[in-house]
């Protein structure tokens, strides 16, 4: 499968992996000694729902148009997050990079990477001068050999592949082996679309690590056998506490896709000691 962001921004699988970023970061800020964010697959920080490429899909209209009037507990931080890019009215929806940009407090860092060269420039003009950012152009996975672990040594690296080779999981997996061999304390957090059946159970015979690893899968389509149906996010070294998050997160969006037969699951790969 070919994932870009032009043509997915605000789809359901968006919505759903973005409200688990917020969860993460917010839980890893609730202690005050600065983060880092490495992002492995920014992309190009921000798009126009109003987009050709958006239009072409109309994705946004199955996903954030549907979950943004839904102010409920479980969603406000990130929809306020997307609400702060519309101040008007939703047109743009953030990436993470932009995401993560606007959660950064004054000493917390973001390493924002992309292989491309046009969502590359869009990505630096849309970070400006912001200090406490930084964009590579380069390979993601080998951003994780490059940037872990960071000076802070607390984080996030926040794995979103557009899934173009066939064998993506695997490097998500190599990649993933390496990171926790040099960083073993840090978060980690891998997402991938579920297209007919999920061939997550490759990732997790690959990946060595023994660390708590939770795992979390979203159906928005269920009842489709066709396209996108749902996706979903493991999580490696998750904070205290995360999987209340994620329960939230997911009792909150099901009733929204409640008539295309939504559901989730969870599970612990390994659980903390």
């Amino acid at each position: 499968m070919n994932y870009r962001h032009e043509f997915h921004a605000g789809n359901h699988s968006e919505v759903f992996k973005h409200a688990l970023l917020c969860a993460l970061i917010d839980r890893l800020q609730l202690k005050p000694r600065p983060i880092c964010v490495v992002d492995t697959h920014a992309g190009s920080g921000l798009y126009d729902l109003e987009s050709p490429e958006a239009a072409m899909t109309g994705e946004a209209d199955r996903g954030i148009r549907l979950v943004y009037p839904k102010r409920t507990r479980a969603l406000q931080r990130y929809l306020g997050v997307v609400e702060h890019f519309n101040p008007d009215r939703l047109r743009f929806y953030p990436g993470s990079p932009a995401i993560v940009r606007h959660m950064l407090r004054r000493d917390d860092r973001l390493v924002a990477c992309e292989s491309e060269p046009g969502p590359v420039a869009r990505l630096k003009d849309f970070i400006g001068g912001d200090s406490r950012a930084a964009v590579h152009q380069r390979d993601g996975f080998a951003a994780v050999y490059a940037f872990v672990p960071p000076k802070e040594r607390r984080g996030l690296v926040f794995m979103d592949p557009p899934f173009e080779d066939p064998d993506e999981l695997a490097l998500a997996a190599e990649a993933l082996n390496s990171g926790l061999r040099k960083w073993p304390t840090g978060t980690y957090a891998l997402w991938y679309p579920i297209k007919g059946r999920s061939q997550i159970n490759k990732l997790r015979k690959l990946v060595v690590a023994e660390v708590p690893t939770f795992c979390v899968e979203f159906l928005a389509y269920a009842k489709s056998q066709e396209g996108l149906i749902g996706s979903g996010v493991v999580i490696f070294n998750p904070p205290w506490q995360y999987e209340k998050d994620v329960h939230a997160i997911c009792k909150a969006l099901q009733p929204i896709f409640e008539g295309t037969g939504s559901g989730y699951s969870t599970e612990w790969w390994v659980r903390p000691s």
